[in-house]
């Protein structure tokens, strides 16, 4: 133990002698009691020297090659940690390590012969929490661009301690936070941490939170306000756009009639309106029974139910998002997840879309989830299989198992065959260039520099200086470029791939924050600029897009202007206004008949004798003019004032009443009428 002892002093010294001893040098340390650093055996290095500084280097080569000296005896170290389990950095008063037996470690007098056993019992009793520790004691180095991504921290003046309590190597490894100090330093494999365990050199080194000695606990747990953030944009989207269109028009009404009507299946929309392409009801039925509580126990109706809806949908993709920024901060940094969940708050698309009844956005909360899981294709496979088949294309950028994702997507298969008996996809059917198309790079040059916004110029840093980043760069780039080969092409088409991408721009943003000197000035400016461009080009879009839904504030209105006590009425609801806001959930009167009889020209809506008309046209024959619902028209410049652009709106649904006399009224601007606006 003195010779120990004399090693461990002389380790500061920044180099380290590695010169052969004779024999002669063992026989004069035995006598003598000391121990020359000249005479300590030759041995296997911790892969961490590429990344120490001298004085720490030192430190590394004193300790691997005094470690594998004691290892040569029966009772070095290492081999007695499977019996002694060490709680890393839980410190007695003279700074050594506190061992505690394996039964009592692992609860009661349960003991376990393997040593994989032991290890699993030891993991799912065994608290952890958090880094970073603060105390002098700790050697910090820290090197983002390791392969591991590890922080590694050298504990050598243990040595003077009992050779029972060990070398102290504590490996952070960052792709795990729940198990964040787990780690194996297993000398003979390079000392790298690693899930596979070796009886004989490996030992499983684990840290717990002690009341005495509190340290700073840095982990997702602590910052939820970033998450918080993301809400509250989706929650601020549904109260600036609480309509809806008509690509949400199939989930939408099911979702009410499950709510509504339930099993009274002759009610239901789809058996009128069944659309072009059948669909799966599983994301409807899931939507509404997490809204269920809404019409149940608070008695919801309307837009308020629509509200409801609304908001268990946005949760359900908020939180997905929330178990990807988790990941990100485990795997890359607490500063990656915190630029990820500022990006994608200041964006504009994902938050305005994540509360909406799109296949796209149930096959997105499962394709998140998949992004942050290491058996995530499970969940692309249901994703793809029940939602949205083009997912396939984005699970063959990823080059993982193809029997896990053949087994989950066959199940998923099964359950939408058995729920819904038919499952289809527009590009299979050859139906996609009947509602438009695009050129072949139009995602590039279009979709995807609106849907990122600021996070484009840190997508392209984080590629070209983070070799972490351009995995999941690529596998969302290859999964959009094989899916601009279909003529039709919708920006809601490649959101799967969004996550991905702005998970790379904040391994960007993070890199230009840990630029030195007048670079990290100028970069940080530079994310400010991009930040406040961000929130400005979102709000513009925001408001714009509000202003979208003529159709739902026609309708609104239409129930605002007739007394609660009118007599039953009968509504025809046009094309337009179908699709720009009308739904079930608007239609609150159920003694009224709402029709969405389509083809009828004017003279066929005179003749069939409606009460009230949401239409397009100012004026039909025997109508007056009641109201009329503004929509978006253009951006205007505004010289000299704020906001320097403005949204000009204009008529563009009309609420026209059957005149009691025959007369016809056009809405015209001598005429007086309602002017309706969100």
């Amino acid at each position: 133990r003195r010779a120990i002892g004399t090693a461990a002093a002389s380790a500061a010294s920044p180099q380290v002698a590695r010169r052969p001893c004779p024999a002669e040098c063992a026989d004069a340390a035995a006598s003598s009691g000391s121990f020359p650093l000249a005479a300590l055996a030759a041995g296997p290095y911790v892969g961490i020297a590429s990344f120490l500084d001298a004085r720490s280097l030192g430190r590394a080569d004193v300790a691997c090659r005094l470690l594998r000296g004691l290892n040569d005896q029966p009772t070095g170290p290492w081999h007695t940690m499977g019996e002694q389990t060490f709680f890393g950095m839980e410190l007695d008063v003279v700074g050594g390590f506190q061992p505690f037996e394996q039964a009592r470690t692992l609860g009661g007098n349960r003991s376990e012969d393997s040593w994989k056993a032991r290890c699993a019992l030891f993991r799912r009793s065994t608290p952890t929490f958090s880094a970073p520790f603060n105390g002098s004691e700790i050697s910090h180095v820290d090197n983002p661009d390791e392969v591991a991504y590890c922080r590694c921290r050298l504990r050598t003046d243990l040595l003077d301690a009992r050779p029972d309590r060990g070398v102290y190597i504590e490996v952070d490894v960052r792709s795990n936070v729940d198990n964040l100090s787990l780690a194996v330093v297993d000398f003979e494999g390079g000392g790298r941490s690693s899930v596979t365990f070796s009886p004989e050199t490996g030992a499983v080194l684990r840290e717990r939170k002690v009341r005495e000695a509190p340290r700073a606990i840095e982990g997702t747990a602590m910052e939820l306000h970033w998450d918080i953030l993301l809400l509250v944009a989706i929650v601020l989207h549904i109260y600036l756009a609480p309509f809806t269109k008509v690509e949400e028009s199939f989930n939408l009404q099911a979702v009410h009639d499950a709510l509504v009507h339930g099993t009274d299946l002759a009610s239901w929309d789809h058996l009128q309106f069944p659309g072009a392409v059948p669909r799966t009801f599983l994301g409807a039925l899931f939507a509404s029974a997490l809204a269920w509580p809404a019409p149940g126990f608070f008695h919801c109706s309307g837009l308020a139910l629509l509200t409801a809806v609304r908001l268990a949908v946005g949760i359900c993709s908020w939180a997905s998002h929330v178990r990807l920024r988790a990941v990100v901060s485990r795997t890359w940094g607490v500063p990656e997840a915190r630029a990820l969940g500022l990006l994608t708050a200041l964006q504009f698309h994902l938050p305005f879309y994540m509360s909406r009844t799109l296949p796209n956005i149930f096959s997105l909360q499962l394709a998140t989830l998949a992004h942050a899981e290491l058996l995530g294709l499970a969940l692309l496979g249901v994703a793809a299989a029940v939602f949205r088949c083009d997912l396939l294309v984005l699970i063959v950028t990823f080059f993982t198992a193809a029997f896990v994702t053949a087994r989950a997507a066959a199940l998923g298969a099964a359950a939408s065959v058995a729920i819904d008996s038919v499952n289809g996809f527009v590009a299979a059917l050859a139906l996609a260039g009947d509602w438009g198309t695009h050129p072949a790079l139009w995602y590039f040059y279009s979709a995807l520099p609106r849907a990122l916004l600021g996070a484009l110029p840190l997508l392209v840093v984080g590629v070209l200086f983070e070799r972490r980043a351009r995995g999941p760069a690529a596998a969302a780039l290859a999964f959009v470029a094989l899916y601009s080969l279909l003529p039709h092409k919708e920006l809601r088409f490649i959101f799967p791939a969004i996550p991905l991408l702005n998970a790379a721009a904040a391994a960007g943003a993070a890199r230009c924050l840990r630029w030195k000197g007048l670079l990290k000035v100028l970069a940080t400016l530079a994310l400010l600029g991009l930040g406040v461009g961000t929130a400005f080009a979102t709000a513009v879009m925001t408001v714009a897009s509000s202003a979208n839904y003529p159709g739902g504030v026609a309708m609104k209105g239409l129930h605002a202007l007739e007394p609660p006590t009118s007599p039953a009425l009968s509504v025809h609801i046009g094309n337009l206004a179908a699709t720009s806001g009308v739904s079930r959930f608007s239609q609150e009167r159920r003694d009224w008949r709402y029709s969405k009889e389509e083809g009828l020209s004017k003279d066929g809506l005179a003749s069939r004798g409606f009460d009230r008309l949401l239409t397009e046209w100012p004026e039909v024959a025997g109508y007056r003019c009641v109201a009329a619902a503004r929509g978006f028209e253009t951006l205007a410049v505004q010289k000299w004032s704020w906001p320097p652009l403005s949204v000009v709106k204009v008529p563009r649904v009309f609420v026209l009443a059957k005149s009691a006399d025959g007369a016809t009224v056009p809405c015209s601007p001598e005429n007086n009428y309602s002017d309706l606006e969100a």
